[in-house]
C-alpha cells in the first residue's frame, strides 16, 4: 500500500461519517485518503479539489467514475461502498485493496520473473474482460492503476472511464498516459475495448522488462514511436510475445479482444496452444537463444563487472536505468510479485524499429532470468536514466490526463515588458548540436529579385544559414535570448541537457547545463534584476532558472506539484512572472524569488502558451472535449476569455498568439492536418482551414515577413512551410527537412527573419526567409 501522508491543518479529519487517517495520494482531480469507519473498517475515500467543486463538469466527471466503477463486477476492481457530498464536493468510498501497484513492485525489485508474469498477464486481462462486459472503455489502464493485492491484481481509477451506450461517443479527447496510449488516442479517433487492449499489452512488457513498450522520453518521442515505430518484444517470454505483438497492432480492428485474450493465455498460456489467428508469434529473432527456464530466485545477483551506464561521457553524474538492479539498500522482492532486474537496454532510432528493451537471453542467472549483453555507452550518445516516477494511489487514483507536447512560439507581434522575452522567441521540441564544433558554412542568400528554386528542393528565399549536426537526443525546446549584446540559441534535449549556440554563426556557446533528471519539455527567456535567464522544465516536476551567460542556476529549484509541461515569461500585474502549465493546472511563479502567486482556476491541455497581448497576459491551450476546443484566460483575473473555439476534427497539437494590426488572433494546429486562425476578441474563425501539410502538425508561429505577417509551421511529414496569413491558399514555400522538426523558435539576422528548426535526429537547422 502507499506510503500514508500525516493530514494537513487545512484538511479535514472527518468526512461522511469517515475518519481521515492520512493521505494516499493527490492530483488534478482530487485527494484519496486512508480513512474509517465506524466499525473499524479501513477503506479508501476520494474527494473532488475544493477548486474543482463549482466546476459542473468536473463534479460530473468525477460521478461518472464512481458509476463507472459499480458496473464492473468486484473482482475486476476495487467495490465502491457509497458515494456522498460534503457540501458541493463529491467522493467516492471504496474498498481499501492493500498492495503496491505494478509499478511500485517492478521499480522497486525489477521485472517479473515468467511464472510471474504469466500469472499476472490472466489475472488483469481477466479483469479487463470484466470491465468490458459492464460496458467500460477504461481509457487510462498502466501499471500505477493494476493494484497486486494479496487475493490477485485490481484494476483501478475509472476517472476517465466511459460507457460503451448511447449517452456518449467515445471519442479519445486525448486523454490518457502518453507510454501506455494507443495510437488512436493520439490521434483523437474513435475509441473502443481494443484500446484498453493496446495499454493492457504495453502494461505487460513493462512487467517483462521494466520498460514500457516504446520506452521513456518526452511526450513527442513517446508519441511518435507508438503512432509510426514497432516495438522490440525480444526481451518477453517467448510464450507471450505473439499475443502481445498482436495487441501492439496499430489497427484496432487487428487486435484480439480481451476474452479471446484470456482463452488463448488459460491454454498453456499461447505457448502451444491451437492456431489461433491472433496467436503467430513467427520465430525468434536471428541470433536469439530460446529462453531458458526459470531458475531459484537468489538476491542480489552474483557481482559483475560495472554496468557501462556507470561511465558516461561529458561529465554527467551517472544515474543508473530504471530497470537495473534493485534500490540501494534492498535485500529482496518485497512481494510475491516482485523479479529480477532486466540488464541494461539500448536506444536505437530507426525508421521503422525502435529497441528500448534488455538484448537478446544468454545463459540464465541464478534468479531466473536470462540476461542481456552489456550495451556499451558511445561519447555524445549516452542515454541517461529516467527517474522511477511512482504514484501512490489507492483504490480510485487520481486523474492525470495528458495530451501531446508542442512548441511555444513567440510572435513577432507579442508586447513585452520588463523582464520579459524580447519578441521573436519561441519554443518546445527534443535534442542538441554537439559542443564546441562549429556549424556548416552558410550558402549564400539568393536575391529576393532573382532567386530561383534550389536543385536539393529548397525554395526561391529560403536559404540554410547554419545547421549544428551530431546531438544525443531529439530536441524538445528552443528559444532565443540575448547575451552580451548577441542573441543565442537555447536547446532543451530529451535527456534533460541545456546547450547554448550563438545565432549569428551556430558556434557553441558555453557549456552543456545538467538540467534536468528527465527530458525537457519547454524553454522560455526573461530577465531578471538586468540578467538573462533562462526558464525550463520538465517531468521531473520542477521549474528551474539559468543565467544564460554563465549556464549557472539561478536560486533553487522549484518545486511543482506533479510534471510541467510548458513555460513562459510574461508580465502580471506590472510583476515579470514564470508561467506554467502542471498537471494540476496553471501556475505562476514571481521569476526572481521563485515565489508562487495566487491562480485559480485556470486549466489547460500541456500544450499551452502564454503570451502578453493588448494590454493583458493571456493564457492559451486545448480542451479535452469533442470537437476539442481552444480556450483562453486572462492570467490577471482567471476568468475564461469567451467560448471555446472550436472547429479541429482531432487533437490540438500545436498554438501560438499574437497581433497582425489591431487584432488580437490564435492560431491552432491540429491533428487534422489543418491550421486555423480565431480572433481573440470575437471568438470568430479567421478565413477558411489552412490545408498542406500530409501528417500530423507539430508547431506554428505567427511572424512578420518584411512588414507582412506569415504563418511558420512544422509537421512529422517532414517539412517547414510558409504561409500568407491574410489568405486561404496553401502555402507558399515548403521547406523539406531531413527529419520531423519537434521544436521551432523565431528571431532574425541583420533584419532578416530566421526560424531554428530542432529535429528527431538531434539537430538544429537554421532558416534565413527573405
Amino acid at each position: 500500500m502507499p506510503r500514508v501522508r500525516p493530514l494537513r491543518p487545512e484538511e479535514p479529519a472527518q468526512l461522511g461519517g469517515y475518519k481521515l487517517l492520512g493521505c494516499l495520494g493527490e492530483g488534478g482531480q482530487g485527494s484519496v485518503y486512508l480513512a474509517e469507519g465506524a466499525d473499524g473498517e479501513q477503506v479508501a475515500l476520494k474527494i473532488l479539489h475544493a477548486r474543482l467543486s463549482g466546476d459542473a463538469s468536473a463534479r460530473e466527471r468525477f460521478m461518472r467514475e464512481a458509476e463507472a466503477t459499480r458496473r464492473v463486477a468486484p473482482f475486476s476492481t476495487a467495490r465502491v461502498i457509497t458515494v456522498g457530498l460534503e457540501g458541493d464536493r463529491p467522493y467516492i468510498v471504496s474498498e481499501l485493496v492493500r498492495g503496491d501497484s505494478l509499478q511500485q513492485v517492478v521499480t522497486g525489485s525489477g521485472p517479473l520473473r515468467e511464472d510471474a508474469l504469466v500469472r499476472l498477464a490472466i489475472g488483469t486481462v481477466a479483469a479487463l474482460a470484466g470491465i468490458h462486459r459492464a460496458g467500460i472503455v477504461h481509457r487510462d489502464f498502466k501499471p500505477s492503476n493494476v493494484l497486486l493485492g494479496s487475493d490477485g491484481p485490481r484494476v483501478v481509477d475509472f476517472g476517465i472511464a466511459r460507457a460503451l451506450d448511447g449517452t456518449s461517443t467515445l471519442s479519445s479527447g486525448v486523454l490518457g498516459t502518453p507510454a501506455y496510449m494507443s495510437p488512436e488516442q493520439i490521434s483523437g479517433d474513435r475509441l473502443s475495448p481494443a484500446t484498453d487492449v493496446f495499454s493492457w499489452a504495453v502494461t505487460m512488457v513493462f512487467a517483462a522488462t521494466g520498460r514500457p513498450a516504446f520506452g521513456d522520453g518526452t511526450y513527442p518521442v513517446v508519441m511518435h514511436r507508438i503512432l509510426r515505430v514497432d516495438p522490440d518484444l525480444s526481451a518477453v517470454p517467448a510464450s507471450l510475445r505473439g499475443l502481445l505483438a498482436r495487441c501492439l497492432s496499430k489497427d484496432p480492428a487487428q487486435r484480439p479482444s480481451a476474452t479471446d485474450l484470456m482463452l488463448a493465455l488459460v491454454s498453456d498460456h499461447g505457448a502451444d496452444a491451437p492456431a489461433l489467428p491472433f496467436m503467430d508469434a513467427g520465430p525468434p529473432p536471428p541470433g536469439q537463444a530460446p529462453p531458458t527456464a526459470p531458475g531459484p530466485s537468489t538476491w542480489p545477483p552474483p557481482v559483475a563487472p560495472p554496468p557501462a551506464w556507470q561511465a558516461q561521457p561529458g561529465g554527467h553524474t551517472p544515474v543508473p536505468p530504471p530497470w537495473g538492479g534493485p534500490p540501494a539498500g534492498r535485500t529482496g522482492p518485497s512481494s510475491p510479485w516482485g523479479g529480477p532486474p532486466s540488464p541494461a537496454g539500448s536506444f536505437q532510432n530507426h525508421p521503422t524499429h525502435w529497441s528500448g528493451a534488455p538484448g537478446p537471453a544468454g545463459p540464465a542467472t541464478p534468479w531466473g532470468a536470462p540476461p542481456g549483453p552489456t550495451v556499451p555507452v558511445q561519447a555524445g550518445g549516452a542515454r541517461r536514466g529516467r527517474t522511477a516516477m511512482v504514484v501512490a494511489a489507492a483504490v480510485v487514483p487520481i486523474l492525470v490526463a495528458a495530451v501531446i507536447v508542442v512548441a511555444v512560439i513567440r510572435p513577432f507581434s507579442t508586447t513585452s515588458g520588463p523582464g520579459v522575452s524580447p519578441p521573436p522567441l519561441a519554443v518546445t521540441g527534443s535534442g542538441a548540436p554537439p559542443t564546441g564544433q562549429p556549424a556548416s558554412s552558410p550558402p549564400a542568400t539568393p536575391s529576393p529579385a532573382t532567386a530561383t528554386a534550389d536543385p536539393t528542393g529548397i525554395p526561391a528565399g529560403v536559404a540554410k544559414l547554419w545547421d549544428a549536426r551530431g546531438g544525443s537526443a531529439w530536441i524538445n525546446a528552443l528559444t532565443v535570448g540575448e547575451a552580451n549584446g548577441e542573441q543565442i540559441v537555447v536547446s532543451g534535449d530529451d535527456d534533460g541537457v541545456i546547450k547554448r549556440w550563438r545565432l549569428a554563426d551556430g558556434l557553441a556557446f558555453g557549456q552543456p547545463i545538467d538540467a534536468h533528471r528527465d527530458g525537457i519539455n519547454s524553454l522560455a527567456y526573461g530577465t531578471s534584476g538586468g540578467r538573462p535567464v533562462v526558464v525550463s522544465v520538465s517531468n521531473d516536476k520542477t521549474v528551474r532558472r539559468w543565467d544564460l551567460i554563465t549556464g549557472k542556476a539561478v536560486g533553487k529549484a522549484i518545486h511543482a506539484d506533479s510534471e510541467v509541461y510548458a513555460v513562459d515569461v510574461v508580465e502580471v500585474g506590472g510583476r515579470t512572472v514564470i508561467a506554467a502549465e502542471l498537471g494540476t493546472g496553471t501556475a505562476l511563479y514571481d521569476l526572481g524569488t521563485g515565489e508562487r502567486l495566487p491562480l485559480q482556476g485556470v486549466s489547460l491541455s500541456i500544450n499551452a502558451v502564454y503570451r502578453n497581448v493588448g494590454g493583458r497576459a493571456v493564457a492559451v491551450g486545448g480542451n479535452y472535449e469533442k470537437p476539442p476546443g481552444v480556450i483562453a484566460y486572462d492570467l490577471g483575473t482567471g476568468e475564461q476569455i469567451g467560448q471555446a473555439f472550436k472547429g479541429h476534427e482531432s487533437s490540438i497539437q500545436a498554438l501560438d498568439l499574437g497581433t497582425v494590426g489591431d487584432r488580437q488572433v490564435i492560431l491552432s494546429g491540429a491533428e487534422d492536418r489543418t491550421i486555423r486562425r480565431w480572433d481573440l476578441s470575437t471568438g470568430e474563425q479567421i478565413g477558411e482551414p489552412l490545408r498542406g501539410h500530409t501528417d500530423h502538425m507539430r508547431q506554428v508561429a505567427l511572424a512578420d515577413l518584411n512588414g507582412r505577417p506569415v504563418i511558420l509551421s512544422t509537421s512529422l511529414d517532414d517539412t517547414l512551410r510558409m504561409w500568407d496569413f491574410a489568405s486561404d491558399r496553401g502555402p507558399e514555400r515548403t521547406v523539406p527537412l531531413e527529419s520531423a522538426s519537434i521544436a521551432l523558435a523565431l528571431s532574425r539576422v541583420g533584419g532578416e527573419l530566421v526560424a531554428l528548426c530542432g529535429d528527431l535526429d538531434g539537430n538544429i537547422t537554421a532558416w534565413k526567409i527573405t
